[in-house]
């Protein structure tokens, strides 16, 4: 078990190196290269997401028997190759079919990496003894993370080296980051096949289909999906447009920004501790609802940012990174361990894929919703800081849907708070 542990925490590292590498910011600064717009950027904004629609078929291939070591083994292999794809395109940035193929090759590596997602929290449910669950994943997360800080790192000195002594080729930057997401993700293949597999509970005696049925009509589920749905939309909205916001309208390099959120994770590491203490004391409920609040105030600072000078700006946006490390961890250890929590042990991968679903639904509707918000507004309003705020009050009403859903869902679960 002590091997499995360790390996699993491994392949969480190597996986996270290889999606701050290849995924998020970086992504969407290379598609902005390629020429990307609004709509697209708002779609690669929520592709992590996005690919939580596969989950559905992870469930059916688990229905039919198979090992879940086995596939995660076999779909993270065959989707490797694809990081290979997008470091080629550095070398074709004037065709204009290079952005459509980064998006394609984009989806392929998330969505086949996403089968795999969709049986490991399953496979860890069952592996992982409940009495050790909560502590170990808080340190997965925190290692984790860890290994995010550290990628960032070297992304952010590769692009200031390219950005300072070639900057003509700062696109070929990005071919050096996709190589190492792609070195990182065979890594992370090795690390599975040192994880113990495990026997999944399910119901044999019904369809799998019959099985989603029964998942919505089994007690007040149903209301915990949409509230996952929820707060993925509110998150998924704001969130892939703080790269757009200080590259177009604070005027601050990929490298700074870069260094910006480094100085989010390392906050997001030493936060792991007391969030845990708040889950474990108050429940996880609690914890999303402070970080919502926290990230409403994170885009408040981001629209005032826009009227002070240069000093005062980066202190704003290094403040403003600190309260975003703090957030993010909250509502990520909410999300996940709550799923986790509140699940039945039989067929569990079914419900967990229901709320991976809800998920991606948020999020899907959010980017594509955000990216066709701020189209419309850069053709209609001129003033930025007038744009930006109406473009944001959009995010801060989500998350106060997100807060008012909780705090009626905690009435309603209250196992979960526990």
């Amino acid at each position: 078990m002590r091997t499995s542990l360790k390996n699993i925490i491994y392949n969480g590292m190597s996986v996270n190196a290889m999606f701050s590498f290849a995924g998020g910011q970086i992504l969407i600064a290379y598609a902005l290269l390629l020429g990307a717009g609004p709509i697209a950027i708002g779609i690669l904004g929520s592709l992590e997401f996005i690919s939580n629609f596969i989950y559905l078929i992870s469930a059916y291939i688990i229905k039919k028997g198979k090992s879940v070591k086995q596939i995660s083994i076999f779909y993270s292999t065959i989707s490797r190759p694809f990081y290979l794809l997008l470091a080629i395109l550095a070398f074709f940035q004037d065709n204009h079919l290079s952005l459509y193929i980064l998006m394609i090759c984009a989806f392929s590596a998330y969505g086949l990496s996403a089968v795999t997602g969709g049986v490991f929290y399953p496979w860890m449910k069952k592996l992982i003894p409940q009495k050790i669950m909560d502590s170990f994943f808080a340190e997965r997360y925190r290692w984790m993370m860890i290994a995010n800080m550290l990628t960032m790192f070297v992304s952010s000195c590769c692009m200031f080296i390219f950005e300072k002594y070639f900057p003509q080729k700062m696109i070929f930057s990005y071919f050096i980051l996709m190589i190492l997401a792609f070195i990182f993700g065979v890594i992370s293949v090795l690390t599975l096949f040192k994880v113990k597999d495990a026997k999944l509970e399910i119901d044999n005696q019904t369809t799998f289909f019959k099985d989603i049925i029964a998942a919505f009509k089994r007690g007040n589920f149903s209301t915990f999906y949409i509230f996952m749905g929820t707060i993925n939309f509110a998150t998924s909205y704001v969130t892939p447009f703080f790269t757009i916001f200080m590259l177009e309208e604070n005027k601050i390099g990929m490298s700074l920004i870069i260094g910006l959120t480094i100085i989010s994770q390392i906050t997001y590491i030493f936060s792991a501790k007391i969030w845990a203490k708040l889950a474990q004391s108050k429940g996880c409920f609690p914890v999303l609802e402070i970080g919502c609040l926290i990230y409403i105030c994170s885009i408040f600072i981001f629209i005032f940012s826009l009227n002070l000078n240069a000093t005062y700006m980066l202190s704003a946006l290094f403040l403003n990174h600190i309260l975003l490390g703090f957030a993010m961890f909250a509502i990520k250890l909410g999300t996940n361990n709550l799923p986790l929590q509140i699940v039945p042990q039989e067929n569990s991968f079914i419900y967990l894929t229901i709320i991976s679903i809800f998920r991606g639904c948020g999020s899907l509707i959010a980017g594509v919703t955000a990216g066709a918000i701020l189209l419309y507004l850069r053709g209609s309003i001129d003033n930025q800081f007038i744009l930006w705020s109406v473009f944001w009050s959009f995010g801060v009403f989500s998350f106060v849907i997100s807060i008012l859903i909780s705090k009626y869902i905690r009435k309603i679960h209250h196992t979960a708070t526990k």
